[in-house]
């Protein structure tokens, strides 16, 4: 048997249905990629994975950047996974 790609197997093989079905793909990849992402990225687990060895200064920028990116991609995950 051949799995197109469609959502359903009875959906007719035409643009609509493969657009629709890579899209739901494209969107699950992401979500999931953004909640791995999300995991990775909090301030809290990257701070102590880099186990950051510098000055006041330079710890607080970090800090200030890794919780930023954090942030974004908190944000991106609650879009989607609201949806």
């Amino acid at each position: 048997d051949i799995v197109f790609p469609i959502v359903n197997q009875n959906d007719e093989l035409d643009q609509k249905n493969v657009r629709k079905f890579l899209q739901t793909s494209v969107n699950d990849e992401f979500v999931n990629i953004l909640k791995i992402e999300r995991i990775r990225w909090h301030p809290d687990k990257m701070i102590r994975t880099l186990k950051l060895d510098v000055n006041d200064d330079v710890y607080k920028q970090l800090s200030e950047k890794i919780t930023k990116t954090f942030q974004i991609i908190n944000q991106l995950w609650e879009e989607f996974n609201s949806d």
